[in-house]
């Protein structure tokens, strides 16, 4: 509970971002894993914000690749804007489960953070969210809205077109695509290109 004791918020995160995270002794890994993802109290000092502190613990989670750890440290973050990235991640981690209640995990994320973020992929992630709940007309719709208000992405469109049957196969383009893509293609048992599985980062 105490091990921050003494230790300043931004040597705690110089600690974080430099430590080895490839660890062959368990228990080793097993100990810098709890100190991360525990409820201890918090380093000293104000040198960095609480939300940048955070950030670095689930970065250090992510690099050791303890995704259970991370999993449940994001479904617990507070409603700050900053950690939409986080839960981009989280969306696309519980989609790429294919099963349905992640899927429902996945959209109930969405639901909240596509009312007050415009980034596209919440905005995108919304009309698919549609699509696998059965409202195809509304996804239709807003994802031609979207299309109007200047959203772009080809790749989104075409998958999104077989999967309301416009269309009995999307048009690919592999250097533009992302996860979201992936995700969809899973749905519409599509295959996916080897040299993107090969190219995306190891988170």
């Amino acid at each position: 509970f105490d091990s921050w004791r003494g230790t300043s918020i931004s040597r705690a995160a110089i600690l974080l971002q430099n430590t080895s995270k490839k660890y062959d002794s368990v228990i080793l890994k097993g100990l810098l894993s709890d100190l991360i993802s525990s409820s201890l109290e918090p380093p000293l000092g104000e040198g960095l914000s609480d939300i940048k502190f955070t950030s670095t613990r689930l970065n250090a989670l992510l690099d050791m690749g303890e995704v259970r750890q991370l999993r449940k440290l994001i479904d617990i973050l507070p409603s700050d804007e900053e950690f939409d990235e986080w839960r981009e991640w989280r969306v696309k981690d519980s989609f790429l489960q294919g099963d349905i209640n992640y899927d429902d995990l996945a959209c109930n994320i969405v639901e909240g953070v596509s009312i007050r973020n415009p980034k596209p992929f919440w905005k995108l992630s919304h009309v698919f969210c549609l699509l696998i709940q059965g409202k195809e007309d509304d996804a239709s719709f807003d994802a031609e809205l979207l299309k109007a208000s200047g959203i772009e992405d080809k790749n989104f469109y075409s998958i999104l077109d077989t999967m309301l049957g416009n269309q009995t196969q999307p048009t690919i383009n592999s250097d533009e695509l992302n996860l979201l893509h992936v995700i969809m293609m899973d749905q519409i048992r599509n295959s996916t290109p080897h040299d993107f599985i090969s190219s995306s980062h190891i988170s």
